[in-house]
C-alpha cells in the first residue's frame, strides 16, 4: 500500500507540475503578446503626437507668412503708387521703406526655412 500511495503522490505531483507548467506556458505567451502590443500602441502614440506637433507648427507658419507676404505686397503697392504718381520720393524715405520690404522677405525666408526643418 505504502508504494501505491508514494506512486500516487508522484504521479499526481508530476500532473500538476505538467499542468502548471503549461499554464505558465500559456500566460508568459499571453504576457509576452501583450508587452508587444503595448509597445505598438505606444509607438502609435508617440508617432501621432509628433505629427500632430508638426502640423501645428507647419500652420503657425505659413499663418506667419501669409501675413508678411501680405504686408509686404501691401507696401510694395504702396511704393509703387507714390512712384507711378510721379511725385518725388526722398531718397531717405524710399530707403527705409524698401528695408521694410526687405525685412518682411527676410521672415519669410526664417520661416520657411523653420517648416523645411520640420518636413
Amino acid at each position: 500500500m505504502y508504494h501505491l500511495q508514494k506512486f500516487l503522490l508522484i504521479f499526481l505531483n508530476y500532473h500538476n507540475i505538467l499542468g502548471c507548467s503549461y499554464i505558465y506556458l500559456k500566460l508568459k505567451n499571453f504576457e509576452n503578446s501583450y508587452t508587444k502590443e503595448k509597445k505598438v500602441l505606444e509607438d502609435r502614440i508617440n508617432k501621432t503626437e509628433n505629427l500632430a506637433a508638426v502640423g501645428l507648427s507647419i500652420e503657425t507658419a505659413s499663418h506667419d507668412v501669409m501675413l508678411f507676404i501680405r504686408k509686404t505686397l501691401e507696401q510694395q503697392d504702396a511704393l509703387i503708387r507714390d512712384v507711378m504718381s510721379g511725385i518725388p520720393i526722398d531718397r531717405e524715405e524710399l530707403l527705409t521703406r524698401l528695408t521694410l520690404i526687405r525685412g518682411n522677405f527676410s521672415m519669410v525666408e526664417t520661416q520657411m526655412k523653420d517648416v523645411q526643418l520640420l518636413i
